[in-house]
């Protein structure tokens, strides 16, 4: 996988492919797909990041992890408040 592949999926709204792309073997590819999943206002994803954030080896993926699901945490935090 590359980097356009994960953005072409972030575009198509895959989460299902963002997720899977959370378990690649490199780790610039696993940052970047939690950077795309972080615009995602769903629970899966927010599962997801919250165990990369706690168990991905790279240190640099961990905090794109933690970024990026403190967002989507907020998403669906304000996507219940205005429902």
């Amino acid at each position: 996988m590359n980097r356009a592949q994960v953005a072409a999926m972030q575009k198509a709204g895959n989460i299902d492919g963002l997720i899977e792309a959370l378990h690649d073997p490199e780790d610039y590819i696993r940052g970047a797909a939690a950077d795309a999943l972080g615009g995602f206002a769903d629970r899966r994803v927010a599962e997801a990041l919250e165990t990369v954030k706690f168990c991905d080896p790279a240190l640099r993926v961990k905090r794109a992890a933690s970024y990026a699901h403190a967002r989507v945490v907020e998403r669906i935090r304000t996507r219940e408040e205005q429902s």
